[in-house]
């Protein structure tokens, strides 16, 4: 079996966390937390490069949330549309699956 750590950069991964992979490209999205701020956040990673290359982005929320009541889910080709529902909030947020400017 192959395996890949992957860095996570001093946030802490949920013990319910929600993983979602974009059907397109593979993308994986990962909600942690981030014990400095007390937030929680969503954590990008691209899957397919070598660890030092695979993390891409980091969404940081407006607090910390957990599940039940925190879901992340995510659809798209050339633009993955993140949706993120909490409890009282539905955010959706546009990743492109390559960097642009």
């Amino acid at each position: 079996m192959l395996t890949k750590v992957l860095p996570t950069y001093g946030l802490s991964i949920q013990p319910n966390a929600d993983l979602e992979f974009s059907d397109y490209d593979g993308t994986a999205y990962l909600n942690a937390y981030d014990p400095k701020k007390n937030v929680s956040v969503v954590l990008i990673y691209r899957t397919g490069h070598s660890a030092s290359l695979a993390y891409y982005a980091k969404i940081e929320l407006d607090k910390l949330y957990s599940r039940p009541g925190f879901e992340v889910e995510v659809s798209g080709y050339n633009v993955n549309f993140l949706s993120i529902v909490t409890g009282d909030m539905f955010r959706v947020y546009r990743v492109f699956t390559s960097p642009s400017l």
